[in-house]
């Protein structure tokens, strides 16, 4: 390993498998803790604006940008069951979008082709696909959802660790 990038890549790499793991172990608690644990870490994000707010001169906006993120996160962190409906579609749109940016990215720099990134993406394209659209329409999937996720969470984390190697 050669800089610090490619350390936290596999370092990220890890964490999403361990989170994978645990929604194919246990799959209901991993799916309320998931829920609790995107509420706290964007209390943490709003804090983080707060405070970025004294530095810039953008005060107001990271001000008001901040107490908006604070109070999303507490709707999350107190409301697990109703709001998950909703996380779950905007982590699958998240998904899908990390796998259509990663194919954009081989086309740009001409890796594109059968190997290991492309293949991960067009996974990740899939996966992301199926997350946002089951809450959405498809109920007899609804129960597979956090096996689905797990899938997703060890399909990035072979991604990250994969880069992170490569660098």
């Amino acid at each position: 390993m050669k800089s610090y990038l490619d350390k936290i890549f596999i370092l990220e790499g890890i964490l999403l498998a361990i989170i994978g793991v645990l929604f194919f172990i246990n799959p209901v608690n991993a799916f309320f803790n998931f829920t609790t644990i995107c509420g706290i870490l964007i209390i943490i994000a709003g804090i983080l604006r707060i405070i970025r707010a004294f530095g810039t001169d953008s005060k107001m906006y990271y001000i008001l940008t901040g107490i908006i993120d604070i109070l999303f996160g507490f709707i999350i962190w107190f409301n697990p069951i109703s709001t998950t409906e909703t996380l779950i579609i905007v982590f699958g749109i998240w998904i899908l979008l990390k796998g259509i940016y990663s194919i954009i990215l081989a086309f740009k720099y001409r890796t594109f082709g059968f190997n290991a990134v492309t293949i991960l993406s067009i996974i990740s394209i899939i996966l992301g696909g199926i997350v946002f659209i089951a809450p959405l329409s498809v109920v007899f999937v609804l129960p597979y959802i956090p096996y689905i996720l797990g899938l997703c969470f060890i399909v990035l984390a072979v991604t990250e660790i994969y880069l992170g190697y490569k660098l």
